[in-house]
C-alpha cells in the first residue's frame, strides 16, 4: 500500500492559511494586554528576558516559518537520491505539496513576519516611546549605531537605529535585548522638521 508523508495541498493550506490570517490579531492582542495589565507586562518582559531568543512573539511565528523550511529539506533530499528509487516520486509530490502550499500563504507569510518583527522591536523598548508596531507601517531595516558624547569623559553609547516605511526610532541598549528610547523621526513630515527631530534625536542620545 502506498504512504504519503506529507498531505495533500488542500489539507495544509487552509489550517496554515487560519494560522497566519490571525497571528497578526494574536500578536496585537497580546500587546494590547501587556499594556493593559501591568501584572502580565511585568510576567512576559520577565519571560522574554529569560532567553531573548525566545520570545513569545518569536515564537509564534515559528509555524509560519516552516514551510519554506519543508521545501529546502525535500529539495535537498531529491537531490540525494536516485530517480529510480521507490521514494523519488513521493518526494517529488511532497515537493509539488509543499510549493502549492508555499504559494498559497506567502503573502500572509510577509505580513505576519513584519507584523512580528515590529512587535519584537516595541516590546524590547523601555521608556515612554511611540509605539512602533502600527497597522500599515513596514519594517525595512536596524543597524547598530555608536553615539560619541560632546563630554570627553563620558564614554561612548552604543543604541540601534530601526527603520520603518514612515518612522526611524533611535536606542541605546541597556542590557538584556532591552533598548531605551531616545528619539523618533516622523518620516511623513516635511524637511525642515525631519531635521529637527533628528538633532532632537540624537541630542537625547548625548
Amino acid at each position: 500500500m502506498e504512504q504519503h508523508t506529507f498531505p495533500a495541498p488542500e489539507d495544509v493550506v487552509v489550517p496554515y492559511t487560519e494560522y497566519v490570517n490571525n497571528y497578526s490579531r494574536a500578536i496585537d492582542t497580546l500587546g494590547k494586554l501587556r499594556a493593559a495589565n501591568a501584572a502580565f507586562g511585568a510576567f512576559m518582559t520577565d519571560a522574554d528576558n529569560e532567553d531573548v531568543n525566545l520570545k513569545l512573539v518569536s515564537i509564534l511565528i515559528f509555524p509560519i516559518q516552516r514551510i519554506p523550511r519543508y521545501i529546502l529539506l525535500i529539495q535537498d533530499l531529491l537531490k540525494h537520491t536516485n530517480a529510480d528509487h521507490p521514494d523519488y516520486r513521493n518526494l517529488e509530490q511532497a515537493l509539488d505539496t509543499m510549493n502549492k502550499t508555499g504559494t498559497a500563504i506567502n503573502e500572509s507569510k510577509r505580513e505576519a513576519e513584519n507584523t512580528s518583527k515590529l512587535a519584537e522591536i516595541n516590546s524590547s523598548l523601555k521608556g515612554k516611546h511611540p509605539a512602533f508596531q502600527k497597522p500599515g507601517r513596514y519594517f525595512i531595516a536596524e543597524t547598530p549605531v555608536t553615539f560619541v558624547p560632546s563630554s570627553a569623559k563620558a564614554p561612548p553609547q552604543h543604541g540601534m537605529l530601526y527603520i520603518g516605511t514612515d518612522l526611524l526610532l533611535v536606542t541605546h541598549a541597556v542590557g538584556r535585548g532591552l533598548s531605551q528610547y531616545d528619539g523618533a523621526l516622523d518620516l511623513a513630515q516635511s524637511t525642515s522638521a525631519k531635521s529637527a527631530d533628528v538633532k532632537a534625536a540624537l541630542d537625547l542620545c548625548g
